[in-house]
């Protein structure tokens, strides 16, 4: 697993970067294709007011409903409450006949024991160290993977004309 906060700095490394890209050697998934063994993912740690109970929501990239409307308007509203994080109401909302997971703002309150603490630029720095050191790691010889990411849309920069 290779990640980190972005509230520290962290962000992912695009696609091709990263090992593991010879598709014939990927697990299969349930249709039989090759599934990536990399995937994006978000995680919110949350606590239940009434016990304290400590919760971890995880969302893969692609399923993220509800998970980046949160985070849209904690980035937004943060500058507001110094130093606080946002309570939130955990709703279902109705989606076809499905439910989707929305994240409500109700209020906020200073960071507390056991909470995540703010951004620090300190481990932003050993962050962005550790991304060079797997990006050397893995990098192919002669340049290949910074070759084959030489436009800006990475891996999906494919040859179909339009």
């Amino acid at each position: 697993m290779i990640g980190g906060r972005a509230v520290d700095g962290w962000r992912n490394p695009p696609r091709y970067l990263m090992p593991e890209t010879d598709k014939s050697k990927w697990p299969k998934d349930e249709d039989g294709e090759p599934a990536d063994p990399w995937s994006e993912s978000a995680q919110i740690a949350l606590r239940r007011i009434s016990d304290d109970q400590l919760f971890t929501w995880v969302a893969q990239y692609s399923n993220r409903r509800g998970m980046g409307e949160l985070l849209d308007i904690v980035a937004r509203d943060a500058k507001d409450h110094p130093g606080c994080m946002p309570i939130v109401l955990l709703e279902a909302v109705p989606s076809g006949k499905y439910f989707n997971p929305r994240l409500k703002v109700i209020g906020w309150e200073p960071f507390g024991e056991g909470a995540s603490p703010p951004a620090n630029a300190m481990r932003l720095t050993r962050l962005q160290d550790e991304l060079k050191e797997l990006h050397a790691k893995y990098a192919e010889p002669g340049g290949a993977v910074a070759a084959k990411g030489k436009g800006k849309r990475g891996d999906m920069d494919d040859e179909i004309p339009f």
